[in-house]
């Protein structure tokens, strides 16, 4: 027995005519909103609260970037600018981290110093002694 599989799932459906629910409140709102200012101030003065309401409400309706839609790129945007951002520093002066980092130049002198003392261009290699340098290098 065959069934029909369910195609264009993720396309949202046009109800209000070439809009789909989200994209007409979002233009319903801006325009909404719009006529409160339009009706509570002068016109002079009005048109400057007007423009960008009806510019983030369209932008909000029909823009998409990196193929995701504006209200998501608006709220990662509110999220980053509003939460904590912790920045670590650590003092390269640390007693520790020199140590460290004088290990690891001792260590690399050495290997240098291995393979500078063999002739390395006509020497073949064996799986063992490959696999003993890797083990080296990984373990540094």
């Amino acid at each position: 027995m065959q069934r029909n599989v369910p195609q264009f799932i993720e396309i949202e459906d046009k109800i209000f005519g070439p809009f789909t629910l989200k994209q007409f409140a979002y233009l319903a709102g801006g325009v909404g909103l719009s006529v409160i200012i339009w009706r509570s101030f002068p016109l002079s003065f009005g048109i400057f609260l007007i423009s960008p309401i009806m510019g983030l409400s369209i932008a909000l309706a029909f823009m998409k970037y990196n193929s995701k839609p504006f209200i998501d790129v608006m709220r990662a945007a509110i999220y980053f600018i509003f939460s904590k951002k912790l920045f670590l520093w650590q003092n390269p002066s640390n007693k520790e981290s020199i140590k460290r980092r004088d290990a690891q130049n001792i260590e690399n002198k050495k290997v240098e110093e291995s393979f500078n003392r063999q002739n390395l261009s006509n020497k073949s290699f064996s799986r063992n002694e490959i696999a003993d340098l890797a083990n080296r290098l990984n373990n540094k």
